[in-house]
């Protein structure tokens, strides 16, 4: 049966993650061979993806997806473009390489086969991240590569050194997954109808900025994140607006 163009390419994104479950086993019953057998999924990610490459030169960008949450508007969207596609190929090439390599470098280790599922999770997450069409999409799939990263860099979890390499690892990747948040909220608070938006995380209906520290936090980290987007008039408007802010002007009163 062959495959729909959506449905190939939500498959480039899901294969890693089904490799990812099948690869401690895969391990345990092919041994030396598992490398080499695993590293046939980002190989043909690879392949795929170049067949993609002619008709984004030649036609423009290429847009899947599937309805996820109909009653909210939200759908798994991805878009394959001149510059996605250029990551997406980076990263399926490296990826294989990167699992040979792991497969010689760790024959024999009794965790080989954990490393494989984590290595292929971390690629899935990527090929997620940069293929990502919708902000909702883009934060997931953040969070995923925050979370596979930090199981990576703390696979040898018996050293100190690797235990603190990952916590340092994830509070660099969530403090940045914190701002793409407000920025990504933000957006969608000043392009409510852009497809793109998928849903505002933050559903700033139910409590109006102003009405709590919530709702102020989230306006000073948006105001400075405009800061690099917006002329400057724009940004001096805006802080004036937080200088008449009520719990500005009640922290002035004590």
């Amino acid at each position: 049966m062959e495959l729909t163009l959506d449905a190939s390419i939500a498959l480039v994104i899901a294969a890693p993650f089904l490799a990812a479950i099948v690869a401690p086993l895969l391990q345990r019953l092919t041994g030396r061979l598992a490398g080499w057998l695993l590293a046939l999924v980002p190989a043909g990610i690879f392949a795929f993806l170049l067949t993609l490459v002619e008709p984004v030169t030649t036609g423009g960008a290429i847009r899947a997806g599937f309805e996820w949450i109909p009653a909210y508007g939200i759908a798994l969207s991805f878009l394959v473009d001149g510059l996605s596609l250029l990551f997406a190929l980076t990263i399926a090439a490296i990826g294989t390489l990167v699992v040979l390599y792991a497969g010689a470098y760790l024959q024999g280790h009794r965790q080989q086969g954990r490393f494989f599922a984590l290595l292929l999770a971390f690629m899935g997450a990527m090929l997620g991240l940069v293929l990502a069409d919708s902000l909702l999409v883009l934060f997931i799939f953040w969070e995923l590569t925050s979370i596979a990263s930090f199981l990576l860099i703390g696979f040898d979890h018996t050293r100190q050194a690797a235990r603190r390499a990952a916590i340092q690892s994830l509070a660099i990747t969530n403090i940045g997954g914190m701002f793409l948040l407000a920025g990504a909220n933000h957006f969608s608070f000043c392009h409510p109808d852009d497809p793109t938006t998928g849903r505002s995380f933050l559903d700033h209906r139910a409590t109006a900025p102003g009405e709590s520290l919530r709702g102020f936090l989230v306006e000073v980290i948006s105001t400075f994140l405009d800061a690099y987007v917006r002329e400057d008039s724009d940004v001096v408007d805006q802080l004036e607006q937080l200088a008449s802010h009520p719990l500005v002007l009640h922290s002035g009163r004590r």
